[in-house]
C-alpha cells in the first residue's frame, strides 16, 4: 500500500533511462511542489544533467526523513505502471504528460503548505527564505525607492531580501542605458547608482506577499 509515483522525462522513459520512484506523496499536487522548490531553488533541470536528478532525489528524501520512501533507478527496474499515480514525464521543472494514470488527479495540498513543509525539512542551511514561497511576480518597472524584493545571487546560488534604494537616471552605466531601472545598494559603492549590478535589469521582480496576503 502507499501512494506511489515515479518521475522521469520522455527521453529516460523511451529509452530505459533514469527515474525517481515515490512509494509516499505520489499525487500531483506533491510532484508539483517538489518540482516547484527545486526550481525556486534555481538547481539545475534534471533533463539529462546529473546534477538535476542528484538535487531533486536530495529535496524529496530530505522531506520524507529516512531511507524507505524513496528510489533511484533506470525505468525498466522501476514500478511505472503501480496502479496510484502512475508515471509523471516532466520538461524541466514542469510535468507535461502522465502515463499509467489509473485515477483522478490528487489536488489535497495547497502548494504554499507544501512548499512550506518541504523548506522546513531541508538542511538548515539550504532552507529558502520564507518570504520566497509567497512571494508575486511584478513587472521590475513597477518597483519604488522603498519596495522590497528577493534577489538571487547566481554566483552563490542564494537568496536575499532588498531594498529599492533609487530608480536611474538617463544616463549609461557601465555600457547599460538605466533610465529608470531601479537599483539597490546590495554591492556597495559610495553612490550605489554608479555601481553597474546594483540594478535591477530583470523584465520582472518577486515581492514578498502581504501580511493579509499569508494568513
Amino acid at each position: 500500500m502507499g501512494n506511489r509515483a515515479v518521475i522521469t522525462t520522455k527521453e529516460n522513459f523511451e529509452n530505459n533511462g533514469i527515474g525517481i520512484y515515490l512509494h509516499w506523496n505520489g499525487g500531483r499536487d506533491s510532484v508539483e511542489a517538489f518540482l516547484k522548490y527545486c526550481e525556486l531553488h534555481n538547481y539545475r533541470e534534471p533533463t539529462s544533467d546529473c546534477y538535476g536528478w542528484a538535487y531533486l532525489t536530495a529535496t524529496i528524501c530530505n522531506f520524507f526523513g529516512d531511507g524507505m520512501s524513496v528510489g533511484i533507478d533506470v525505468i525498466s527496474n522501476l514500478d511505472t505502471d503501480n496502479y496510484d499515480n502512475g508515471t509523471y514525464i516532466i520538461d524541466g521543472w514542469k510535468i507535461v504528460d502522465r502515463k499509467f494514470m489509473e485515477h483522478s488527479e490528487q489536488h489535497c495540498y495547497d502548494m504554499t503548505d507544501m512548499l512550506e513543509s518541504i523548506n522546513e525539512k531541508q538542511p538548515v542551511d539550504m532552507q529558502l527564505p520564507k518570504e520566497l514561497l509567497t512571494a508575486e511576480k511584478v513587472p521590475t518597472s513597477d518597483l519604488k525607492v522603498g519596495d522590497k524584493f528577493l534577489y538571487l545571487d547566481n554566483l552563490y546560488n542564494k537568496w536575499s531580501i532588498e531594498e529599492v534604494v533609487g530608480i536611474g537616471e538617463d544616463r549609461y552605466v557601465n555600457g547599460h542605458k538605466v533610465a529608470g531601472v531601479p537599483y539597490t545598494n546590495k554591492y556597495g559603492f559610495e553612490n550605489p547608482a554608479d555601481n553597474p549590478n546594483n540594478y535591477i535589469y530583470t523584465d520582472t521582480a518577486l515581492v514578498p506577499a502581504k501580511e493579509s496576503e499569508v494568513e
